[in-house]
């Protein structure tokens, strides 16, 4: 089990990026996480890492517990060592290297013999990529792209699989395959955290979300129940919003008429 506690982060010793922060991730659920740009998700998942000195950061208050581990204190090289993983946003492949060498680069930990295995699943999950293995991973397609970020992190054989924004600029198909592809490492017994700004992708398969917003915990349940929520159709699904137009075009006329009859 992932369980954030009071989780409180600043960056430069100034910018709050979480504000008490909890969140539980029970083994084996598919969590989701969502919220603006700026509202801290990112931020959650480089805290669960232990990677915000890098961005400058750094967890000034609050837990983060995992299966009795304490990761604060915990360096990233042994967490991943552990089995939880992160896909960050941007996929950050390394486009000068094969597709190949992008996916041994993810299982550098593990045995040869595993890392086989491993690249079998991955191309089983990702077809597109069997027939580009060779190719220099920076041609691939935004798609092919997030692809191989997803498969290099399970090239780790993780038991938490970290993942933000997997579907940012991908075109409606491939957001869907991405999704099919979650549910299915999920379904595998992989413990799954979810970052999106596709609120509709997410809670389709979440069976808990959160909603962050500047830096806190605004909203939280199971999915179904957010998906279902007035404010978080209102606010990320898009619905009510032609209601909202509506009403305020009536009253908009409405006081057009009554303007123009006391002219």
């Amino acid at each position: 089990m992932l369980v954030v506690k009071g989780l409180e982060v600043t960056y430069g010793g100034v910018a709050e990026g979480l504000r008490g922060v909890d969140l539980t991730v029970e083994d084996g659920q598919l969590v989701t996480v969502l919220g603006s740009n700026g509202a801290g998700k990112t931020t959650l998942l480089r805290a669960i890492s232990n990677v915000l000195n890098a961005f400058n950061g750094v967890v000034t208050g609050g837990s983060i517990d995992w299966d009795g581990l304490n990761l604060v204190r915990t360096r990233a090289d042994r967490i991943v060592g552990r089995g939880l993983i992160q896909a960050p946003e941007g996929r950050g492949i390394f486009g000068r290297l094969t597709v190949e060498e992008n996916l041994r680069v993810g299982g550098f930990l593990r045995s040869r013999a595993d890392q086989k295995t491993q690249q079998d699943h991955v191309l089983e999950l990702f077809p597109d990529l069997s027939g580009r293995l060779r190719e220099h991973a920076g041609l691939l397609s935004g798609g092919q792209q997030q692809m191989l970020a997803i498969g290099r992190a399970l090239m780790a054989n993780p038991k938490v699989l970290l993942l933000d924004e997997p579907s940012l600029g991908l075109a409606p198909k491939i957001v869907d395959d991405v999704a099919d592809v979650v549910r299915r490492i999920n379904q595998e017994g992989t413990t799954v955290v979810l970052v999106e700004q596709n609120a509709s992708m997410a809670l389709s398969m979440a069976d808990y979300a959160y909603v962050l917003e500047n830096g806190r915990v605004s909203l939280h349940g199971p999915g179904p129940e957010l998906r279902d929520s007035d404010e978080v159709r209102r606010l990320y699904l898009g619905q009510g919003a032609e209601e909202a137009l509506d009403a305020a075009a009536v009253a908009g006329q409405g006081l057009g008429d009554g303007t123009k009859e006391q002219a």
